[in-house]
């Protein structure tokens, strides 16, 4: 994935309006797509006190004591670290190396481009950082940087400065993993001009399957498969390289091969380890198996060792997704699908010691050591990199620092976690790990057909499931993800909490093996508060498991969540299934601006026109929320013989009325009844109606697949609009168009969100993005402000207060605000507004009264389920079901059931 530019439009001299990257971004697995098996990229102080992880946007500092973080350095905010960390290029720059001079106090870190960028590091609370260029060495010009990649830096008293250096191998068309080299320089010398270049080790014949290196940094240990013109076709071959003494010849171990069974997963190995003295060699396979060679007889150094001694650990059940030993190479640290740590004692039996119940699967574990050089090491941390490989859309990476003695967690950190639409474009950023069921996938194949797949077809639809900002406290952002939430502080930059919102199989444990495509999580698809902030309402589908009659059947649940600040937990109030009907889904869910029989109340809507009307409900003699319920207070009975999914709802200020939007109808109810006005006929629009809002209960903005209107209720006409047509035809799915448009209910501002590619960074392989943020008032007029980004922005909401919240396909978190300053966010400036501004002007100027029916969108994803049923005229009053839910407790269904019909006739 590429980006047009490093700079960002961030202010605009004529508007009241800025636009910014504040906050946000990822962690990154930068070496994944090398084939590596050691991806720990963070670092240990030697005082133990701070750990430094890198994202994807800036490089944080936690402190192991307080688990914050002390200080930041972002990318954005200097110009050189812009330019060398942001992508201005068709290749991911990342950071694959980080250090730290204790001499003088500085942090060194190394990019995949072969720069190394020195970071004087005090601890001073200003949080700007002046890098020099002097404090830049640049060993680009010493590589082919089209084909060679920077993936592991080396640095030690007796071999220098070591460069572990990727090479596509350019004489094939498709497939091979590339070779792998060691080269040699200087590190006597900081300009980086005069070092010297020099290979001191290749694996150019056959094939690098994988590789990775001892927690002291001494050896290298790379697994090789021979060429197919080879006598000894296909033999796989470990090499242990001693990187303190680089003059000394390899060692070469055949790789014992089972003939236990004739699987493919018993032969596929997933990862490997090596510990500090090189005595021991652990290989991890597709079948859940570790084997443990032991290196009895090291004497015959540059020949192949045939006797070995070896062991098989047998516990995981899929693929084990990493190994590592642990400083003393007492114990063998394994993690993969299960989501449980375990150690394996290596002294006398195959014991086994478990942390169970993680969050994520585990993709990367290491004991990290303060002083790398030794080789007892204190081992006092491990570093574990989790991954919430339900996501299919995104690589979301956790980051977990435990202690080593009793298990105690000690720093947890990560970015937002969330879902998206389709899978995201970016090759690091759409890594899975390999499992039983899908071993014989090549990543590299994988994330090749997804560039090929996002450049060919004509819709790009990345947009972020629809995130949302807690009423009462303006900097926590609620984003759904698989089955839980993730509550991220805007201001922070850190996650305040991740709750699991549905029990399933992923909260308490991995899945495994056919799993993976059997059983399908609940997953949570709309998240919204009540007006005053006390209640939370999710929607969620689960699906039935595969190879059921009833696999095709989906669940769609609505749940009413009461905040305790005891446990600083939402707690499950009320829980309704299917609250629409079988198989019925809800197309949107909105708030009562107003009180609605003294309780908190929304507003749902399904496919076939129905509404149906939810409050909050005290039992008797109690006041507290907590002793409440949620049940059905008022219903607008559904036609089924319409259907959409094209389907919106608003309030008006008082509750008075409610606007229904049903494809490209828009009718105006009387909210107290829900039915249709007498003296208010159906307006008709020129294609489906994508988002409705409603400003100083005056404006009512309509937004369809076609353009952008605002319909005045004082005039009954329209006023203004604009032709969006051009930007939207057959890009978002059905409904997602209203995720980029969000509206300031205070001062009636309205912010809209075009994405489009960008053609000076797009090739047949790669694909760029640029988005367009305008700022409208509230009779679209006036343009507040115009501003262009150079990503894809995923979604935008109001912040309730006087700012809007967006957040772009890297994930990073950016804020369009009337009160930013050059001294609390990063700012830079661009000068492409003009085009855009020239170009939207003119499309304003299109009549609104054209009807444009050719230009209807329709969604080729969309199958019309359409239930047939008996038309009920019959509207069932308010408090029908009140006392029905008094005594729910210990009734059976069929009793239930024959309640429910005594009451509707």
């Amino acid at each position: 994935m590429t980006t047009a530019s490093s700079n960002i439009t961030a202010k605009d001299t004529n508007n009241k309006y800025n636009l910014s990257v504040v906050s946000g971004g990822r962690l990154t697995l930068s070496r994944a797509q090398f084939n590596c098996s050691y991806n720990h990229v963070s670092y240990l102080t030697s005082d133990s006190k701070h750990y430094i992880v890198p994202f994807n946007n800036m490089i944080k500092i936690y402190s192991m004591e307080t688990r914050q973080c002390v200080k930041t350095f972002k990318y954005l905010n200097n110009p050189v670290l812009s330019e060398l960390v942001s992508s201005s290029s068709s290749n991911r720059v990342e950071i694959i190396d980080i250090d730290f001079e204790r001499e003088n106090d500085n942090i060194v870190f190394y990019t995949s481009t072969f720069k190394k960028i020195v970071m004087q590091y005090t601890k001073k609370k200003s949080p700007k950082q002046e890098i020099s260029d002097n404090l830049v060495v640049d060993y680009s010009n010493k590589f082919d940087t089209n084909v060679s990649t920077l993936v592991k830096v080396f640095n030690n008293n007796n071999s220098g400065l070591l460069f572990l250096v990727h090479e596509k191998d350019t004489t094939v068309k498709k497939g091979g993993n590339g070779f792998l080299n060691v080269y040699k320089l200087d590190n006597n010398n900081n300009n980086g001009t005069n070092e010297s270049h020099i290979s001191i080790k290749k694996w150019n014949e056959g094939e690098v399957i994988l590789n990775t290196w001892s927690n002291n940094e001494q050896y290298l240990l790379v697994l090789t498969k021979t060429s197919c013109s080879s006598p000894d076709n296909n033999k796989k071959l470990l090499h242990i390289y001693n990187l303190h003494d680089v003059e000394a010849a390899e060692l070469v171990i055949k790789v014992p091969e089972t003939k236990v069974s004739q699987s493919s997963n018993a032969h596929y190995i997933t990862t490997m380890a090596i510990n500090n003295t090189a005595s021991q060699i652990a290989l991890g396979y597709a079948s859940g198996v570790i084997t443990l060679i032991t290196l009895n007889n090291k004497s015959n150094i540059g020949e192949e060792i045939d006797n070995l001694q070896i062991r098989t650990l047998k516990w995981h059940i899929d693929s084990v997704l990493t190994l590592n030993f642990d400083n003393s190479g007492s114990y063998l640290l394994s993690g993969g699908w299960e989501k449980v740590l375990t150690f394996w004692l290596l002294s006398d039996t195959n014991v086994q010691q478990f942390l169970p119940r993680l969050n994520g699967v585990i993709i990367s574990v290491t004991s990290l050591s303060t002083h790398i050089n030794d080789n007892s090491g204190d081992g006092k941390y491990i570093s574990l990199l989790l991954q919430h490989a339900d996501n299919k859309t995104n690589s979301d990476y956790e980051l977990l620092v435990i202690n080593s003695t009793d298990f105690q967690s000690k720093l947890c950190c990560n970015g937002p976690l969330t879902n998206f639409e389709s899978e995201l474009p970016i090759k690091s950023s759409n890594y899975q790990p390999i499992s039983i069921v899908s071993n014989h996938n090549s990543n590299n194949e994988i994330f090749k057909k997804i560039l090929r797949k996002s450049v060919k077809n004509k819709r790009q639809d990345y947009t972020a499931l629809p995130f949302t900002v807690s009423p009462k406290f303006k900097n926590l952002i609620y984003f759904p993800h698989n089955s839980g939430v993730c509550i991220y502080d805007f201001y922070k930059n850190e996650q305040l909490k991740y709750q699991y919102l549905s029990t399933n199989v992923s909260s308490f444990m991995g899945k495994v093996r056919l799993e993976h495509e059997n059983i399908s999580d609940p997953q949570i698809l709309k998240i919204d508060f009540t007006l005053n902030g006390e209640w939370m309402v999710t929607y969620e589908v689960e699906k039935q498991p595969n190879g059921l009659l009833s696999s095709n059947d989906s669940s769609h649940i609505l749940k009413f969540w009461n905040f305790d600040t005891d446990s600083q937990n939402w707690n499950l109030q009320t829980k309704i299934i299917n609250p629409h009907g079988t198989n019925i889904p809800i197309t949107d869910i909105c708030p009562a601006p107003v009180s609605i029989l003294n309780s908190n109340a929304i507003l749902t809507s399904d496919n076939n026109g129905g509404l149906k009307l939810w409050g909050c409900l005290l039992k008797e003699n109690t006041t507290a929320s907590a002793n409440s319920n949620w049940g059905l207070i008022d219903m607008k009975l559904p036609n089924f013989n319409n259907f959409s999914n094209n389907v919106n709802l608003e309030w008006s200020g008082d509750g008075s009325l409610i606007f229904h939007s049903f494809d490209d109808v828009l009718t105006i109810l009387d909210g107290r009844k829900l039915t249709p006005l007498e003296n208010e006929s159906k307006l008709q629009l020129d294609s489906a109606i994508q988002s409705l809002h409603l400003v100083d209960e005056e404006h009512l903005f309509i937004v369809t697949t076609t353009c952008l209107t605002v319909y005045n209720l004082l005039l009954g006409d329209f006023t203004k609009g604009f032709d969006l047509y051009p930007y939207v035809n057959g890009i978002y799915k059905t409904g997602d168009l209203r995720r980029l448009i969000a509206v300031d209910y205070k001062r009636g501002n309205i912010a809209i969100v075009v994405n489009q590619k960008d053609p000076d960074f797009c090739d047949k392989f790669d694909v760029s993005y640029k988005a367009h943020v305008v700022i409208f008032n509230n009779n679209l007029t006036c343009k507040l402000g115009t501003f262009t980004y150079n990503d894809y922005i995923t979604g935008i909401v109001w912040n309730k207060d006087s700012d809007f919240y967006f957040m772009d396909m890297n994930s990073r978190l950016g804020v369009v605000s009337t009160t930013i300053t050059n001294e609390l966010f990063d700012v830079a400036t661009d000068n492409n507004n003009t085009d855009f501004k020239l170009e939207l002007n003119s499309l304003s100027a299109r009549k609104l009264n054209t009807s444009n029916t050719d230009g209807q969108s329709h969604d080729e994803d969309e199958e019309a389920n359409i239930i047939n049923g008996e038309k009920k005229h019959k509207i069932i009053r308010n408090n029908t079901f009140m006392n029905l839910f008094d005594n729910i407790d210990n009734v059976q269904m069929e009793t239930l059931f024959d309640s429910v019909l005594r009451t509707i006739s």
